[in-house]
């Protein structure tokens, strides 16, 4: 079962600052592996339905109904990547219910894990991470 609070870190120099990059508040960049993201999930029956620059990075929410159910992209250096997911709890409340979310994370996590993980997409990752690594947007050691 999908870990909440869990991360992707992928190493990638197919995913450049894209012209959108420059809709971010504190810089970076991440449009291209958002949006990219976004046509695989689609392809999946995963549709994203809004791609926005937030302060931290790009939020992409999925055409879910009972709940927001997201994803976001940042970069660290020029080609390191972080991927969260959002809700980043299992269990969501809404007025006076609960709505158990574990089910809907999970296919999107594991979604996003397979497209991250196709051959020639990373230099390094995709990689589950708890917290953001040390190492994040260091040269890879040999």
């Amino acid at each position: 079962m999908f870990d909440f609070g869990r991360m992707i870190e992928i190493d990638s120099d197919r995913f450049p600052p894209h012209p959108r990059d420059a809709e971010l508040v504190n810089g970076g960049h991440g449009f291209a592996l958002a949006d990219f993201i976004a046509g695989e999930l689609a392809k999946r029956d995963l549709p994203v339905r809004v791609l926005v620059a937030e302060d931290w990075g790009w939020y992409a929410e999925l055409d879910h109904a009972d709940f927001r159910l997201a994803y976001g992209c940042t970069s660290f250096g020029e080609r390191a990547f972080l991927i969260q997911f959002m809700p980043d709890t299992p269990v969501i409340r809404k007025l006076f219910r609960k709505i158990d979310a574990r089910d809907a994370t999970q296919v999107l996590a594991d979604a996003v894990f397979k497209i991250l993980g196709a051959e020639g997409i990373a230099s390094r990752g995709p990689t589950w991470v708890d917290d953001v690594s040390a190492t994040l947007g260091d040269e890879p050691v040999d």
